[in-house]
């Protein structure tokens, strides 16, 4: 089924289910306010009938003539089928049906008026009938002589509750109507803003997605790999054309001392990543700054004292890689101006926080610049984009790590990452 029928279908039982709810309120407490209206007129006239002295002496000389004459003219004039006056023995000195007068009532419920001179009102309603009884005593010279009973058994709650329900149904299906319209505009509207996608579409569309990203990825890394294999070419050549000269030159034993230096400076690089770095990203970065720091004729070592084991738990290994990337990245292109360029890095980690120190001979950071070095977009290289240290400022502040700087007689970048966020430096 399509996510538009969906929707649809959704707000319209909800719209419906809602509609006949609030009809259900509304005419539970229409049903209740009339029942109590008619409950609160029934009271009033039983009080009116209890203080007609008429009444009070014809109940006490027990003349049913009276009552019933009396009563039954007064009845006419109300929305009450029954009026009934009873004596302290229960029985009828009036009725509707004027065979009834002279027995005693036996719907019950009369029992609290006549024994304690209570007044109040008994209710009972079914789908069909409403019964509203309301007892009231009466009293000649502060003595009860009786009770009258003020009735109503018939459907005149359910009558008016139905002459409301009427006006209120054109309502209910107004509001049922606009609600299924507005069904439809917000799902025309939704399905708009999602370009008349299906979800399975839209999952494939993230799915595809995410194929990409890691495509562009693989991608990525291919291209390190290759510029790691060119720059280690353009090296092996330079080498390659030092020995063939001293060869040629028949400097044979140079030859071999050069070819011994040059192996054991690789040897001692390749082991102390081997041996220190246990993470493939960071050896492999390391790897592709050593190759195109020799291609610029600059010295880069790792200090013998690193031990990197742990990462930050906030950061991944491409975060990582990123930080130290972008640093060694801005060193080599400062040493490759230089004449005999050092550049060193020591990495260390322990169960609290991971160490980086970054340090190059070069000329240092002007201090005019200083305070906008890790602004966005600020460079002062021809060409770039000056987005490297703030990328790395970034990384660090996401991890609640801290960078210093130094620049005194080349720079330093001193970094300090918790392993765990939150965690002491």
């Amino acid at each position: 089924m399509k996510l538009r029928n969906k929707i649809s279908i959704f707000f319209i039982i909800m719209i419906t289910a809602l509609v006949f709810l609030i009809r259900f309120m509304v005419v539970s407490h229409l049903s209740q306010t009339l029942e109590n209206q008619i409950s609160s007129s029934a009271i009033d006239v039983a009080h009116i009938v209890s203080q007609n002295q008429k009444i009070q002496y014809a109940l006490y000389e027990e003349n049913d003539y009276l009552i019933q004459k009396e009563i039954e003219l007064f009845r006419d004039k109300t929305r009450f089928q029954y009026i009934i006056v009873l004596d302290k023995n229960s029985v009828q000195y009036s009725h509707p049906n004027e065979s009834e007068i002279g027995k005693k009532y036996s719907r019950g419920g009369e029992h609290e008026v006549l024994k304690y001179g209570k007044s109040y009102v008994l209710t009972s309603r079914s789908n069909i009938f409403s019964n509203i009884r309301a007892f009231v005593p009466i009293y000649l010279n502060k003595e009860q002589v009786g009770a009258v009973l003020v009735a109503t058994v018939n459907d005149s709650v359910n009558k008016e509750v139905k002459g409301y329900e009427n006006e209120l149904k054109f309502l209910f299906l107004s509001i049922l109507f606009l609600g299924i319209v507005g069904s439809g505009i917000l799902t025309v509207s939704i399905k708009k803003q999602i370009f008349g996608l299906e979800p399975y579409e839209i999952a494939e569309l993230l799915d595809e997605k995410d194929r990409a990203a890691n495509l562009a990825k693989e991608l990525n890394n291919s291209r390190e790999i290759i510029e790691n294999i060119r720059a280690q070419n353009h090296e092996f050549q330079n080498k390659l054309h030092t020995i063939s000269g001293l060869i040629q030159l028949e400097e044979h034993q140079k030859a071999l001392e050069y070819i011994d230096m040059v192996a054991s400076d690789r040897a001692d690089f390749f082991n102390n990543i081997t041996n220190k770095i246990i993470h493939p990203h960071v050896a492999a970065i390391l790897l592709s700054k050593y190759n195109k720091a020799l291609e610029n004729k600059i010295s880069f070592h790792i200090d013998e004292e690193s031990n990197l084991k742990e990462l930050p738990a906030t950061l991944s290994e491409d975060d990582i890689t990123s930080i130290i990337g972008n640093l060694l990245e801005n060193s080599i292109e400062e040493l490759s101006n230089v004449e005999n360029g050092v550049l060193s890095i020591k990495l260390n980690s322990d169960n609290k926080k991971v160490n980086i120190i970054i340090k190059d001979n070069g000329r240092g950071i002007d201090e005019s610049i200083l305070g906008n070095i890790f602004s966005k977009g600020f460079t002062n290289k021809e060409g770039q984009r000056g987005y490297g240290l703030w990328i790395v400022k970034t990384l660090i502040e996401k991890s609640e790590g801290t960078i210093r700087l130094s620049s005194n007689e080349g720079v330093t970048w001193d970094i300090s990452i918790p392993i765990e966020k939150g965690g002491t430096l």
